[in-house]
Formats: structure tokens, C-alpha cells, sequence
């Protein structure tokens, strides 16, 4: 049996009014998934464009779903109707049962515009998909990270800042002033 992974991406559909408002992003999506079909190496990846409304794909279709959403999920470019059908799409291509791996900013003091952990667990639910686990993976603005960007940290390196950033995020109190990556595990149970 061969096992379907969708990695979506909603920044790669965004409208034109919705990249005007997104400032931090540089292209289109339509450019991005030019560039993806170009350089493709592997036989078995497909990249498809998406027209923000309805996933080309059948129900039940994907055994697994991979969204990284990456700090894009603010309520002036997905206003909560269009997160939601978006969320909508995704259970619907999901096979039951099947997995979703989330990742998204979550922040400590709510920045106006910005979806809060509770809101996105609710969101999910309603759609009947079940948060099995939920944690910060990353805090956002890590200064390793901006030497990482400039090479100046060996990639042999990586593993091991990636396994102590696991450890140190997975055990810090909740309070904070700055986001933090979380991954979220959502459950489609039949």
C-alpha cells in the first residue's frame, strides 16, 4: 500500500491582497512552485497549485498532512472563514484514520492580529480532529539561528542544537515574551 503525504503551505496560494498585507514575504506562490517543479529531483513529488478555496485533491485522499504554516496564520491575511475553510479542506482530503503535523507561531503576550494556541486547538477540534500532543519546538528570534542563516555554525553542528533546542523548549515555563515554533498533532479518528 503506498502512503500519500500532502505538505501544504498556505502562503504558497496567497492572493495578491493578502501578500500586500504579509509584508515578510518576498515572492508569489505561483513563482515558488515554478522554482519547485524546476529544481524537482525526486520521481515520486508532486507539486501542485492550489486556488485557496478547494484542494485538487478527492476526499479521503492523503494518509498524512504536513502544514507549516510558519507564522502567516494572522487574522488580517486568514481571517478566521477562510482559516476555517482551509482547515475544512484539509480534513477533507485526510483519510480516516490519518495524521496532521502543524507547525505555527505560537506567541506568549497576544500581538493583536494573531491567532492564540487555544483558538487553533478549537479551530481544529470543530472539524473533528483530535490534538493528541502540542509543544514548542523552537523560540522564535534564537540568536543561533541568525548565525546559522550567516554560516557561521558548522552544519555538523545541527543535531545537537537541534536536540538541546528540543529539550530546553519542551521544558520551559509557559510565560514568555516572544513566540515560539509549535508542532501540533491533530488525529482524524473514525
Amino acid at each position: 500500500m503506498t502512503e500519500l503525504l500532502l505538505e501544504f503551505s498556505p502562503s504558497s496560494y496567497l492572493t495578491d491582497a493578502q501578500l500586500s498585507r504579509l509584508r515578510r514575504l518576498a515572492d508569489t506562490g505561483t513563482e515558488v512552485l515554478r522554482l519547485a517543479v524546476q529544481y524537482n529531483t525526486q520521481p515520486n513529488v508532486v507539486y501542485q497549485g492550489y486556488d485557496g478555496e478547494t484542494l485538487p485533491f478527492p476526499p479521503s485522499y492523503f494518509n498524512a498532512i504536513l502544514c507549516v504554516f510558519g507564522g502567516v496564520l494572522q487574522k488580517h491575511v486568514f481571517p478566521e472563514e477562510q482559516l476555517t475553510r482551509i482547515v475544512g479542506e484539509l480534513q477533507r482530503v485526510l483519510k480516516t484514520p490519518g495524521r496532521i503535523v502543524a507547525i505555527e507561531h505560537v506567541y506568549g503576550r497576544t500581538p493583536v492580529g494573531h491567532y492564540q494556541r487555544e483558538e487553533l486547538l478549537t479551530l481544529f477540534a470543530r472539524h473533528g480532529l483530535v490534538c493528541t500532543s502540542h509543544y514548542p519546538i523552537r523560540k522564535g528570534h534564537w540568536p543561533l539561528l541568525y548565525m546559522i542563516r550567516l554560516g557561521l555554525i558548522p552544519a555538523s553542528l545541527f543535531p545537537r542544537l537541534a536536540e538541546y533546542e528540543l529539550d530546553k523548549r519542551r521544558h520551559e515555563r509557559e510565560a514568555y515574551f516572544d513566540y515560539k515554533d509549535y508542532l501540533f498533532r491533530f488525529e482524524k479518528e473514525g
